[in-house]
């Protein structure tokens, strides 16, 4: 989960760049691009 965050703050990614973001699988990756897609609304 923190190497996604980190590589949205090193890049420079919004909430919504995170929630566009494709993910494989249903994990804490997948919690956070529905947190970032509830933020970016």
């Amino acid at each position: 989960m923190i190497h996604e965050l980190a590589l949205a703050i090193k890049y420079g990614m919004t909430a919504q760049h995170v929630a566009a973001t494709p993910h494989a699988f249903l994990s804490w990756s997948e919690a956070i691009r529905v947190a970032a897609a509830k933020i970016g609304q």
